[in-house]
């Protein structure tokens, strides 16, 4: 199985990158659609992906915002 996966911001404007996995965690950065980021598998929850992007933008994001290509 992959360990990274690249995935697209879907089905909003913008949606927030955090902490920690979790809603109520700080927030690290808000990130626009179809921003490009790389998810890390391993480091991901049932309902967070562990982002990064080209900028070096690095947190969770909830997976209904994040469209993955596998």
């Amino acid at each position: 199985m992959e360990k990274h996966v690249t995935g697209v911001v879907t089905d909003c404007l913008r949606v927030a990158v955090y902490k920690e996995p979790r809603a109520n965690s700080g927030i690290v950065k808000v990130v626009t659609a179809l921003t490009r980021v790389t998810v890390d598998l391993e480091k991901s929850t049932d309902g967070f992906y562990r982002i990064s992007t080209s900028k070096g933008i690095q947190g969770y994001c909830m997976k209904k915002f994040i469209a993955v290509r596998r």
